[in-house]
């Protein structure tokens, strides 16, 4: 496939859908540098904690989409599936196969650290995305003290902008080892209250949830129960080189994830994790 461009081709997605907030800041940002050449393929709707779920039964719908705005003129695609089903025919819509350069899965409306990141769609994009050999980045931002719709959308936008640079890093040093990396993003008030960037390993802390059974509706067949998911999600990690204590400290979190498969390509996750630190945007 010829890349006509030149430019670096860009598969977007998330888990969060095609419309959320932190999808249209990060198409914003990249498209308005003009540096990369973008199709954008998400999930219809809310998808988030599916994981590495893809649909094997039934079939995918897949519509054109609309940006406005900003994004006007920006190739994009729904798809009533999984994030992974959004990698998987992403490579068809996009005209681009396997040639695609790197695949973008956020930016997502909350933390992903720790041990929870495993069942996020947002980490579950970037695992299908490496495991058809495609560099890949994670992103999420922590929303904890944003409180209006417009923070929301500045801190998008910024996040966006600060991912156009890692998408540059990224394809510059991860050619021959194509790691996945897991971002995540301080909530900012102003440019100021962000420390940097900071090459953080995964958390332990993890969801402590249970289910809930709720008093039935009127109309509620006898035989049918319906529960819900409570639960909390303690801070259990102190260390400042940990994920989500850097990013809850004001600095960008970059965390190097491998697929089991990768243990064998590489001597060890140490090897990975050095690798990874010579990155310029860690030693500025």
């Amino acid at each position: 496939i010829s890349n006509m461009s030149a430019l670096p081709r860009v598969l977007i997605t998330n888990d969060d859908g095609i419309d959320a907030p932190g999808i249209v800041g990060l198409v914003e940002a990249l498209h308005k540098t003009g540096e990369f050449d973008i199709v954008v393929v998400a999930p219809l709707r809310e998808q988030s904690g599916k994981g590495a779920s893809l649909t094997l039964y039934g079939p995918l719908v897949v519509r054109k989409h609309t940006y406005t705005g900003a994004n006007a003129g920006v190739k994009a695609f729904s798809v009533e599936g999984t994030p992974v089903d959004c990698v998987m025919v992403g490579l068809q819509l996009s005209g681009w196969g396997n040639e695609i350069d790197i695949v973008l899965s956020g930016i997502n409306k909350g933390c992903n650290t720790g041990l929870n990141a495993k069942f996020s769609g947002t980490m579950g994009a970037s695992f299908a995305a490496r495991t058809l050999g495609i560099n890949t980045l994670a992103l999420s931002l922590d929303i904890q003290g944003i409180n209006t719709p417009e923070e929301l959308t500045q801190n998008f936008l910024w996040a966006g902008e600060r991912t156009a640079v890692l998408a540059h890093t990224l394809l510059k040093h991860n050619k021959e080892h194509k790691i996945i990396v897991n971002v995540n993003f301080p909530r900012v008030g102003s440019q100021d209250e962000v420390k940097g960037y900071k090459h953080t390993k995964q958390g332990q802390g993890h969801w402590l949830g249970h289910y809930i059974e709720r008093p039935p509706l009127e109309d509620q067949p006898a035989e049918k129960t319906i529960y819900t998911i409570a639960g909390k999600l303690p801070q259990v990690d102190k260390d400042e080189n940990i994920d989500i204590v850097a990013t809850r400290n004001g600095w960008i979190s970059l965390t190097p994830t491998l697929l089991h498969s990768d243990i064998d390509a590489l001597p060890s996750y140490t090897d990975a994790f050095n690798r990874f630190s010579q990155w310029e945007v860690l030693n500025n």
